[in-house]
């Protein structure tokens, strides 16, 4: 099948001049163009339904930016974006970062072409992308962001609330008998992550609990860094008697590496998980866990694309609270 690609090598231009053109022919210098259009015409190219509607201002199309897709707290989003962009008659296009910084680059460029109706970005931020998105509202491309506690005060967000949720699971382990918390966070930046560690710290703050930094961890948000940092806890696990994870994947993988090394849950140590993704009822033991409002995230941020799309362009951002789902890992050591 002859996709863009194509008709820039047979035209002698980038890839990008092409994009431009099938966005905005006028904008193309008339050598350009011509050389394209014959291209085009040669190679019998027809260009996607989502160029034509660059090309018609007639999108459908709202652009999902995702950090990564495989991963189940996505996927949930996604389902929720695509419920109801279907319900409307809107289609969602997921572009996925998949830890790839120059993916985000790439995908603020296409962004900027105009090609969507609307786009909303689920990923972890930096400060320096606050000039990126000043120069989406200023273009007035409609946007929303998921998850994303940097810049929430700034532009339209739907979050959920880090802060208290992190607060609420560490009193929940508190409640339970448990003084000595280890937290396990993110190694790399991420600020919804921060906020439940700082709710985890102002927890133990409260209760008059020194915070201790030796029992503070960073892995992969994943099974797979969870089984990593497993075997650093079982080196100090005397030092604590529940863990507090950032996420069900971490969670998950440290159940699995305990239970291979005869270290038994919760009888021995307590674990509580954040975001109750479905992996989490099938662990053995199943996972207690704060529960993510995952679906309602992606529905509610297409809705305010949608609500954008007419003369409400005024729009409030969301903040969702979580709650603690009781399951089998975290046990009562007040009894």
């Amino acid at each position: 099948m002859t996709d863009i690609k194509d008709v820039a090598k047979l035209a002698g231009v980038s890839i990008a001049s092409v994009s431009r053109y099938l966005n905005s022919p006028e904008v193309v210098k008339p050598s350009t163009r011509k050389n394209i259009q014959e291209a085009i015409k040669e190679l019998n190219y027809r260009p996607s339904d989502i160029a034509q509607s660059m090309r018609n201002q007639t999108s459908k199309y709202i652009a999902l930016v995702l950090e990564e897709v495989s991963n189940p707290f996505y996927t949930e989003v996604l389902n929720g974006a695509e419920e109801c962009a279907l319900k409307n008659g809107f289609n969602i296009v997921v572009l996925n970062i998949n830890k790839d910084l120059n993916k985000k680059t790439l995908y603020y460029d296409i962004v900027f072409r105009r090609g969507f109706v609307g786009v909303i970005y689920c990923f972890s931020m930096q400060e320096s992308d606050e000039k990126v998105l000043n120069n989406l509202k200023n273009k007035e491309i409609r946007f929303v962001l998921i998850e994303n506690e940097m810049f929430k005060d700034k532009f339209l967000c739907v979050n959920t609330n880090n802060y208290k949720a992190g607060y609420d699971g560490t009193k929940y382990l508190l409640g339970k008998g448990h003084k000595n918390i280890a937290f396990i966070g993110f190694n790399r930046f991420s600020d919804q992550i921060n906020a439940r560690k700082q709710g985890y710290l102002d927890a133990l703050g409260k209760y008059s609990i020194k915070s201790d930094e030796s029992i503070i961890f960073e892995t992969d948000l994943s099974v797979e860094g969870g089984l990593k940092i497993a075997e650093k806890l079982i080196k100090d696990i005397d030092k604590f008697s529940a863990i507090f994870c950032c996420s069900d994947t971490i969670a998950i993988g440290i159940i699995k590496y305990f239970n291979k090394n005869k270290i038994k849950v919760p009888d021995d140590i307590s674990i509580l998980g954040f975001d109750d993704i479905e992996w989490a009822k099938i662990i053995d033991p199943a996972l207690t866990t704060i529960h993510q409002r995952k679906k309602e995230l992606g529905y509610k941020a297409v809705k305010k694309i949608i609500s954008m799309i007419g003369k409400n362009r005024k729009q409030n951002s969301v903040i969702l609270d979580a709650y603690i789902v009781s399951r089998e890992t975290v046990r009562n050591i007040n009894k």
